[in-house]
């Protein structure tokens, strides 16, 4: 079969591919290259990570009393049967009468009177912010910020801390506690019922925070009780060990003054010994 002739344009361009010098399409335009995104704000540039390190104490308001257990309930806008329990108390403080407060009692006062009565500090873990509330007995809270949602009310188990859902509104942490014991106190003495806390953390300087408070108790409290609180924090100071001796474990000697305690265990009747029918 007869070879088919080939143009001489065509066999030069045959042999510049041949050669590898065949020219090159032209390449398409860049694409224009978008900034990347910002990453998302961690844990780790968020101002709480700022309250870690020292100890924040509460700094007192006009009008409040040295002891913070001689807070009263003036302001609180109690229903007309937690006033007359709030009446009672007023009372007994003026005629000197001993009150016998939760912690008196060595049972912890709970939320929310955990934080305005004690120093606090802040501990980190991954999705978590512990709170260590001591001065009247050590006190522990978590807040929970990893997203999660209030456990449901059929498993809930009230405790003194409660269950505290924390998220970020901007600078501000918004923490949201339910789950709360009947017996929790209000101010020193005066219990709550069904409580709900919400809190606003604020970080109102370097050495400052503020919480702003609100507090509502379908029995106790007649419209929502807000409050503010602002701690100071010492960055040198921790919260060291304390422990708690019951008042009524307590005596003081009229003629020396010398405080002392009565730490003999109660009698606990049936305690290993075999009852009448047999049981132990």
């Amino acid at each position: 079969m007869p070879a088919r002739k080939v143009s001489g344009a065509l066999a030069a361009l045959t042999l510049l591919v041949a050669g590898g010098c065949a020219p090159s399409a032209p390449s398409p335009p860049a694409a224009a290259t978008a900034p990347a995104p910002a990453p998302p704000a961690t844990a780790a540039a968020r101002p709480d990570k700022e309250w870690g390190g020292g100890r924040w104490d509460r700094q007192p308001q006009p009008g409040d009393a040295p002891d913070i257990g001689q807070l009263r309930a003036d302001g609180l806008p109690l229903t007309p049967a937690w006033r007359k329990k709030s009446d009672a108390l007023d009372r007994a403080r003026a005629s000197g009468a001993e009150l016998h407060g939760n912690d008196s009692l060595c049972i912890p006062s709970g939320m929310p009177f955990m934080m305005i009565a004690n120093s606090l500090e802040f501990l980190y873990s991954p999705g978590r912010i512990g709170i260590i509330a001591g001065t009247r007995g050590l006190q522990i809270r978590n807040i929970w910020i990893d997203g999660r949602a209030h456990t449901q009310d059929q498993y809930l188990l009230d405790s003194f801390s409660g269950e505290s859902i924390g998220h970020w509104e901007g600078e501000t942490l918004v923490v949201d506690t339910i789950g709360l014991r009947s017996g929790n106190e209000l101010v020193y003495g005066l219990k709550g019922t069904a409580l709900h806390v919400v809190e606003r953390f604020h970080q109102s300087g370097p050495d400052q925070l503020q919480i702003d408070t609100r507090v509502t108790d379908p029995r106790a409290l007649a419209s929502p009780w807000t409050y503010s609180t602002v701690y100071l924090r010492h960055r040198d100071q921790v919260i060291g060990e304390s422990y708690c001796v019951s008042s009524l474990d307590r005596s003081v000697d009229p003629r020396t003054g010398k405080e002392g305690f009565n730490l003999t265990p109660p009698p606990q009747e049936g305690v290993g010994v075999p009852q009448a029918d047999g049981t132990h």
